[in-house]
């Protein structure tokens, strides 16, 4: 076993082999591989067929590890990014964020903007965002737009 905690580049999950049913799951061969190999980048199992199969598996998670990871950004030097589904914004925003941000930069990412009409103000939507973050006690240094879907830039 590695005494250094390797994450995934996918999800930043620390990577194991004991418990496929955990987040950072790998199989013990490929785990083993990663260990000998301590410079390349590697997904875990879920990232993985995620990125090659477009398949969703689910992780056992709860809200207790997730406080967890919270909580400790404020005592990071980080720059904090939420990435929110312009079509179901309130559910996306981690409207709370706020109170574990610290010092960190925050910034704020809306995606499928490819789905808006064409005609529709990049500014408009961006307006809108952070009306929408303010409401919620979070106040972007910077708001970007974005397609995961598709590969065009946008301001």
């Amino acid at each position: 076993m590695c005494d250094e905690e390797i994450r995934c580049i996918g999800c930043g999950s620390i990577l194991q082999d004991k418990d496929s049913k955990l987040s950072g799951y790998m199989p013990h061969s490929a785990f083993n591989k990663m260990i000998q190999e301590p410079d390349t980048s590697v997904y875990c199992q879920r990232c993985f067929r995620l990125r090659h199969y477009n398949e969703i598996t689910p992780v056992n998670e709860n809200n207790d590890d997730f406080l967890r990871l919270l909580n400790s950004l404020g005592n990071k030097k980080a720059l904090i990014v939420n990435v929110v589904d312009l079509f179901d914004f309130n559910n996306s925003l981690i409207a709370s964020l706020d109170r574990f941000i610290g010092d960190n930069e925050f910034v704020l990412v809306g995606n499928k903007v490819d789905l808006f009409p064409k005609n529709s103000k990049e500014s408009k939507i961006k307006d809108w965002m952070r009306q929408e973050a303010n409401r919620n006690g979070l106040f972007p240094k910077k708001i970007f737009l974005l397609s995961a879907n598709k590969k065009k830039k946008y301001r």
